[in-house]
């Protein structure tokens, strides 16, 4: 039997409604931001104090209504 091995890893930088308003520079989780790991078999992991060496090198996209907007959008209503 073939067993498909899938996981994914993303780091979250956030701010907070508030900190954006004031234009202030620092997210939740740090300068880094949340790091998270999802498999099938495990589920979905905070990942925390471990090097993240391929996370460090991602492109990063900034999601707001100006930005990559189209990304928080549900699929069905994407054209």
């Amino acid at each position: 039997m073939l067993h498909s091995v899938f996981a994914a890893a993303v780091r979250i930088r956030y701010r907070s409604p508030l900190t954006s308003l004031l234009d202030e520079p620092s997210f939740i989780g740090g300068a880094q931001g949340l790091t998270f790991t999802y498999s099938p078999s495990v589920g979905l992991i905070a990942v925390r104090d471990v090097p993240t060496p391929v996370l460090d090198k991602a492109m990063r996209f900034r999601l707001s209504a100006e930005e990559n907007s189209e990304f928080l959008n549900p699929l069905s209503s994407r054209k």
